[in-house]
């Protein structure tokens, strides 16, 4: 009986463990959306980990089962949690260090009276200080309180691109030589691009926010907030949450479509950054993988978190890069000013 009852829940552990790494595969847009299973992907593994030391002295075979199945799961739990060290840069390097970072409206920068403190000024100047210094600065999610911390700044970034009616915004060092924007239909989540000439070559970068999961108030204080919840508050806030994820990966899909096919249509070095709103084990986290270098992947060390909520290994920021940048470093940034932690690669140009 128990045994029976062990072999049911291997099986069906074993199911959704499968199915939250199939998910990448598969459009979100069809009658086959199991989209939310790769949400659950990393704590998934490591149930299954955990079930496989169980099992292991009362059933064999499907203990050998699950070994096989964490060895192939384990490479992509490498999105979530990694241990490449960052590689050493001599000043002869051509260089460019990107930071992306959603700014959330700059609703955790202000008191309740709307006022910026002299502290949160100066932890923001501070986090961009910090070394290496950031050379193009990627920022979703802008309003007028984000642009006012952002006028501290203004001297060290002499070029901007930036548009009245969408909330992201490219910052740069260096000159910006062309620039344009993919119409999502939104001013929130929007995508900006821009071409710019660093060191004698030009660059393009693209600072992207994909479509919201447009969460609850309920909801989203749930994954923000140090509090308990009833069971049946939590039970409901879950249920918001993966329905909603169901509902707009789709539209994120489409997004991601839009900004591959767009940036296929040059022959510069590429740098793709920004709030996917969609973890590693998602269609559109595997759109760019066949062309692009995910920066944590290559050089990221220890947990791959950007999301600063309850939930742990939710990782949804993301700088990627084709074939013509070398990743040299990535890292990511600690910060309370958002819900978002900023994320900070440096890059060779080859």
């Amino acid at each position: 009986m128990i045994k029976g009852m062990l072999r049911i829940c291997t099986i069906l552990l074993a199911l959704m463990l499968v199915g939250s790494i199939v998910s990448q595969w598969v459009r979100p847009d069809t009658q086959l959306n199991i989209s939310p299973l790769g949400l659950f992907f990393p704590y998934l593994f490591l149930v299954a980990a955990i079930w496989t030391l169980i099992i292991a002295r009362h059933l064999k075979g499907l203990s050998v089962m699950m070994l096989v199945l964490l060895v192939w799961s384990g490479y992509y739990f490498l999105s979530y949690v990694n241990v490449q060290p960052n590689d050493s840069i001599s000043s002869s390097d051509k260089v460019v260090t990107v930071m992306s970072y959603n700014a959330m409206m700059g609703v955790q920068m202000v008191n309740n009276k709307h006022v910026m403190s002299k502290d949160k000024k100066q932890a923001f100047i501070n986090l961009i200080d910090r070394a290496p210094v950031a050379d193009v600065i990627c920022i979703q999610e802008v309003n007028e309180v984000v642009e006012t911390m952002l006028h501290n700044i203004s001297a060290e970034y002499p070029h901007r691109y930036h548009r009245s009616n969408k909330a992201t915004m490219i910052l740069s060092k260096y000159p910006i030589r062309q620039s344009g924007d993919l119409d999502f239909g939104s001013k929130v989540n929007s995508c900006l691009w821009a071409d710019i000439g660093v060191d004698g070559e030009t660059i393009r970068v693209y600072s992207a926010h994909l479509e919201s999961n447009r969460l609850s108030d309920d909801s989203h204080r749930m994954l923000t907030e140090q509090e308990d919840y009833e069971h049946d508050k939590a039970v409901s806030g879950i249920w918001d949450i993966v329905t909603k994820y169901y509902r707009y990966s789709s539209v994120r899909a489409d997004q991601a479509d839009m900004i591959y096919e767009h940036a296929s249509t040059t022959e510069l070095p590429v740098i793709i950054s920004g709030d996917f709103n969609d973890p590693p084990m998602s269609y559109v986290y595997r759109r760019f993988m066949s062309d692009y270098t995910d920066s944590f992947r290559a050089k990221g060390a220890g947990i791959g978190t950007t999301w600063s909520g309850r939930i742990p290994l939710l990782r949804i920021d993301y700088i990627l890069s084709n074939r013509l940048l070398e990743v040299k470093s990535f890292e990511v940034l600690k910060s309370g000013l958002s819900d978002h932690y900023p994320i900070k690669s440096v890059f060779e140009l080859k």
